[in-house]
């Protein structure tokens, strides 16, 4: 027995010291005693295999005879799919019963592999196990079969390497793709291609490698090189577009990256080349030009300041139907107010419907809108800037002559083997194309990607600030509803969001999430000095308001193989923040620094709100041969707005994928059902009092709620064209609308209910196509937004039939990018929307009595808005380039009459890339 133990000792000893094993090794799960650092198949692989700790044989084996045949001469047949490398292990063993040595710092347990043999011997077993791990296997003296990694040569000298450099370009148009990620596989060499599309990879071993450049919107390409001594190779490559937007990955509606096959809901993607091509300016203009179903109005007066959004119809009587936002995976405080800077983003996804709430939780009853801002790259040679100067005039009909704008933006981003950067600047200045307005926006933003083995961190932060000077709307002037006396009020709108992203594979199947962070809006709104257009008109108005909503998430997901051909994802998490909302308003303010003084008859109104939120959620998605995928979630929420009698609110989802290949074309069936919540806000649930109303208590109000269904197809012919169609059918319940209760008491007293519904049905269409030379994107919606009951107690002016005031029931938008020749590009942006009804605003306000306000009511007439820019490339880095706005100098309304909208837009400018 010593002897026994004297040569299994040595033969371990063996192995530790063979230069392939890690200094530190530790025994493999299960091994443990004797084994010192290295395992045997038996003890690595579970006590399934008959030996105790660091055992180095099988008991098996020894009974049946062991001296009879020896293992290794033993043949073995082995066939498994996409199996970790463990149990190809456990079971070579486990025919052959020979004794394997090895430490899980050398070999990858976690691999998935899949392999065919039919009576190979132990050691061609092994090989085919083991091939692409780069170890071997080697005899001992004593029969065990040692898992080793080769020494490591001396690094090659000067004479011995050489390097690869080239150029990355578009297919189609040949145009060079900025900031692909060029890496050799198996090695540290990773870097970015500059502004000309190239990339250097210096001092590389000669050898062969696999070459392998990613950018995201192109499919992956991996190519086989050979890089000889002392000599620069040059490997050009042509990338080609993702190879049909079903390919596309995506997190939001999975939290884990997946390919948009297997998303049950429709999602949009928006690039940052897609945004730069049209020189969007606004968050509107993204919804506008490539979101079905979605409809975001100018505003003009406001436009520049907060977003006016509704997906697929309206799902509140009383509050803005915006998606819910997201910055880098913080939740924004207020979705109606967040604007970002757009030469700040990398891409946008957004999901439409109800189901995107089982993940995202409270609020997104009109969707989920998820914006991820530039970080740099890994691996670029040195830092590249970005700088952007353009000026131009804003033609107006209240203003003779035109008002300047500008726009300025600066950006710095690069990175190192492990990590990329990105930090950057912009201020814009709209000027006075109303009398006394004028709109400035400072932005500074600024993000940092880190990645050391399987620890991604990503690191964000933006400020964005708008001053607005406000004045009178110019045809409310000409009716006399308002003199043309400036109103000396000016508004400072403030937005800061910090964000920590954390992700950590803790093996190939198993991963973690945690993302912590705050958002704020502020606002300040007050007067500038009195109006004076009476003698006793020195009163001062002030409005101050802070809104922070702190966030945290956690979630974990593991991917399971069931079968052959089936995999399971599961996803748990939670999820939790906290808003504060402060404000308070003087309507007749005597002074505006220090202790603020009011006239007593008009008193100070304060407001404060505190509102937590704290969700459970879960999904399941089941994977079948790559093309039947089917997604059950469900996620329980609590939130202190909630009414007592409902503590708890759950929102559950399914949904159902199929994909199938048709000769060139591929085909996707989806459906889904989900529902969606929205808490009531506390003022609308307890009590407040002020000198004109009173707002009674109601500790039993529900949140309001949407529910439907969608149903759609993709076609898609690779990277050439898609098309996709969906239908949906939703309807929004438990609406919250104030009911006068008394009019008896002094002031009168209100009570918030759950009174109203409303069904929103409708079709969605959208396509693209690409080709040399045109780049095309179109989409399509017919909505159907209708009021289904009203409470008794009601006191508006809408009927249950009625379409949503400010819902169209057509929209469309089409970009598209021209290449006439090399160097030259051509984008033209279209927005199409439909007629709608909404209030008159001119003729409530100027004096004709039509009674009830249903007559004021106005059907405004559809329009078209067309974008165009020309971009032409100057010089090694340089190009400049004309953009044009509103195109016909449309004076259309949008929204209602209240606000006038800017007219023509005439932009000119350069950008610099070093």
């Amino acid at each position: 027995m010593r002897g026994e133990s004297t040569r299994r000792m040595a033969a371990i000893i063996g192995a530790l010291v063979l230069p392939c094993v890690a200094a530190a090794a530790v025994p493999a799960q299960g091994g443990g005693g004797a084994a010192g650092g290295a395992a045997s198949a038996t003890a690595a692989l579970g006590p399934a295999a008959g030996a105790p700790g660091g055992t180095a044989g099988t008991a098996a084996a020894r009974a049946a005879g062991a001296n009879s045949v020896r293992p290794q001469a033993r043949r073995v047949t082995l066939e498994l799919h996409d199996a970790a490398l463990r149990e190809a292990l456990k079971e070579i063993a486990r025919q052959s019963g020979a004794e394997l040595l090895y430490s899980e710092y050398v070999v990858p347990l976690d691999r998935r592999i899949t392999i065919t043999v039919r009576e190979a011997t132990v050691e061609e077993a092994l090989r085919a196990a083991l091939k692409g791990t780069g170890v071997e296997v080697r005899p001992t003296a004593t029969g065990e079969l040692m898992l080793v990694r080769p020494a490591r040569p001396a690094p090659p000298s000067r004479e011995q390497r050489g390097s690869v450099s080239g150029h990355v370009t578009d297919s189609t148009s040949g145009a060079p793709v900025v900031g692909a990620a060029v890496s050799l596989e198996g090695t540290t060499f990773v870097v970015a291609t500059d502004g000309e599309g190239a990339y250097r990879l210096a001092s590389v071993e000669a050898g062969e490698y696999t070459m392998v450049v990613r950018r995201l919107g192109y499919a992956r390409v991996a190519r086989k090189i050979t890089v000889p001594a002392d000599r620069d190779t040059t490997v050009d490559v042509r990338l080609a577009p993702a190879a049909g937007v079903l390919e596309q990955v995506v997190v939001t509606g999975a939290m884990i990256p997946t390919a948009i096959k297997a998303i049950p809901t429709p999602i949009t993607v928006v690039t940052d080349s897609q945004i730069a091509r049209q020189y969007i300016r606004r968050t509107d203009q993204i919804f506008r030009e490539f979101v079905p179903g979605v409809i975001a109005w100018d505003l003009g007066l406001t436009g520049s300041d907060q977003n006016s959004v509704a997906a697929r119809g309206a799902s509140s009587l009383f509050v803005s139907s915006t998606p819910k936002i997201y910055i880098d995976g913080v939740e924004a405080s207020n979705a109606t107010f967040t604007v970002i800077d757009p030469s700040s983003i990398e891409r946008v996804e957004i999901v439409r419907g109800p189901e995107a709430a089982t993940l995202y939780g409270s609020d997104a009853m009109g969707g989920v809108m998820q914006v991820f801002t530039k970080r740099g790259s890994r691996g670029m040679t040195r830092p590249q800037v970005d700088a952007e100067v353009s000026l131009g005039a804003i033609q107006s009909q209240f203003q003779h002559g035109g008002t300047l704008r500008q726009n300025y933006s600066f950006s710095l981003h690069g990175g190192s083997e492990s990590a990329g950067y990105n930090i950057g600047a912009s201020y814009g200045h709209i000027g006075d194309w109303l009398p006394g307005f004028f709109l400035s926006s400072p932005s500074l933003y600024g993000g940092v990607h880190i990645v050391n083995r399987g620890l991604t961190l990503d690191l964000s932060a933006r400020s964005y600030s708008q001053s607005m000077g406000f004045t009178n709307n110019p045809r409310f002037v000409a009716l006399g509803l308002s003199d043309s006396t400036l109103p000396y009020e000016q508004a400072t709108f403030g937005q800061q969001t910090a964000g920590i992203d954390a992700k950590f594979a803790a093996t190939s199947w198993w991963r973690h999430q945690l993302t912590l962070g705050v958002d704020r809006f502020d606002l300040d709104d007050h007067s500038t000095r009195a109006r004076l257009t009476t003698p006793a008109d020195t009163f001062l108005y002030v409005f101050q308001g802070a809104r922070k909503k702190s966030s945290v998430r956690y979630n974990t997901s593991m991917r399971m193989t069931l079968g052959s051909d089936v995999t399971a994802t599961t996803t748990l998490g939670i999820d939790h923040w906290e808003l504060s909302d402060n404000s308070f308003v003087v309507n007749a303010a005597t002074n505006l620094k220090g202790p603020i003084g009011s006239d007593p008859n008009s008193p100070v109104l304060p407001d404060r709100e505190v509102t937590s939120n704290t969700g459970y959620f879960g999904q399941l998605q089941v994977a079948t041969k790559d093309a039947f995928f089917a997604t059950a979630g469900i996620r329980a929420e609590r939130n202190t707005n909630f009414g007592s009698s409902h503590p708890t609110v759950v929102a559950p989802k399914v949904g159902l994928t199929y994909v199938a290949e048709l000769g060139a074309l591929t085909l996707k069936v989806r459906g889904s059902y989900g529902e969606a919540i929205r808490p009531p806000t506390s003022s609308e649930r307890v009590f407040s009092r002020s000198p004109y109303f009173v707002i009674l208590a109601n500790e039993s109000i529900k949140p309001e709620r949407q529910r439907g269904t969608d149903f759609g197809v993709d076609v898609v012919a690779g990277p050439r064209w898609s098309f996709g169609a969906t239908y949906y059918s939703q309807i929004a319940t438990n609406l919250i609308q104030r009911v006068l209760v008394s009019t008896a008491s002094t002031p009168p007293s209100f009570q918030f209910q759950n009174l109203g519904q409303i069904n929103n049905t409708g079709l969605e269409l959208e396509g693209t196509l690409h080709s040399s030379v045109v780049d095309i994107t179109a989409h399509y919606a017919i909505t159907s937004s209708k009021v289904r009951h009203l409470g008794s107690e009601y006191q508006g002016d809408l009927q249950p039939g009625d379409q949503v005031l400010g819902i169209p029931r057509h929209t469309g938008g089409v970009t598209a990018t021209f290449r006439p020749r090399e160097g030259t590009d051509l984008s033209v942006g279209l927005s199409y929307i439909g007629e709608w009804t909404n209030y008159d605003y001119l003729a409530l306000y100027g004096g004709e009595d039509r009674g009830a306000l249903r007559n004021y009511w106005k059907t405004y007439p559809s329009f078209v808005k067309a974008n165009v820019a020309v971009t032409q490339q100057l010089g090694r880095g340089l190009s400049g380039f004309v953009s044009i706005e509103n195109v016909a100098n449309s004076r259309a309304y949008e929204g209602d009459n209240y606000n006038p909208v800017q007219g023509r837009i005439t932009m000119m400018g350069f950008h610099v890339h070093y």
